[in-house]
């Protein structure tokens, strides 16, 4: 997925560079959006002692800007409230959850943990919008999101505990967003479409190896 995700955005840049000079049209330089983003997030190891559980439901909601730098290509940015999470299995002893309130707790072989967390993001990412086709104009998405948790909390054996540094402070994840607008007239549009992020670093702690956080979801929105 990640070499998926560096070639759209080679392709992205080599179609946006031939266009470069040419002149903004009479629509704004400026877009503004907001969106309300249902996600859904797991987890994957990349050893044998963890295993991705239960996908969580999420929510991304915030707001955009864009960036016009030719007709069809913008640079995006923005920030947002991510709320996501996903469940871990252990497979071995020896290890243990870093509550805030409650210090180290062990996690026997065989349990899962259910966890959660809040977090402050902003995409960084190149935006291209195809040829508008009646009321409707596809677009594709590809870039950075960077996170910052400022929340964390952990199931397990049916108590909810918050926790400490389980997460990593700073998540960097690639994202890939396709979709299409449907015009409302001028420059506002109804924006729907599917979105995908991965992490590039460990997102969460278990004490061994690399657990990575992905998320698939539903990109609604409404850009003017």
């Amino acid at each position: 997925m990640k070499k998926t995700f560096f070639a759209l955005v080679i392709v992205l840049l080599a179609l946006a560079v031939p266009h470069t000079v040419r002149a903004i049209d009479h629509n704004s330089q400026y877009v503004l959006g907001i969106h309300v983003d249902p996600i859904l997030s797991w987890f994957s190891s990349d050893n044998d002692r963890f295993s991705g559980s239960a996908a969580n439901v999420g929510l991304n909601a915030g707001l955009e800007v864009e960036y016009k730098f030719a007709r069809r290509y913008s640079f995006l940015s923005g920030a947002a409230i991510d709320l996501r999470g996903a469940s871990v299995s252990y497979k071995q002893d020896g290890y243990k959850l870093n509550s805030r309130y409650d210090g180290k707790i062990d996690v026997p072989s065989g349990k899962t943990i259910d966890t959660h967390i809040r977090a402050f993001s902003i995409p960084l990412a190149l935006n291209m919008r195809a040829i508008e086709i009646g009321y409707t104009t596809f677009f594709a998405t590809a870039g950075i999101q960077i996170s910052v948790p400022f929340f964390e909390d952990a199931k397990l054996d049916g108590v909810t505990r918050r926790t400490s540094s389980m997460y990593s402070p700073l998540f960097v994840n690639y994202m890939l967003r396709l979709g299409a607008e449907y015009s409302l007239g001028g420059s506002s549009a109804i924006q729907a479409g599917l979105v995908f992020d991965g992490s590039f670093l460990n997102t969460y702690r278990t004490g061994y190896g690399a657990i990575d956080m992905y998320s698939i979801g539903l990109r609604i929105g409404f850009v003017f």
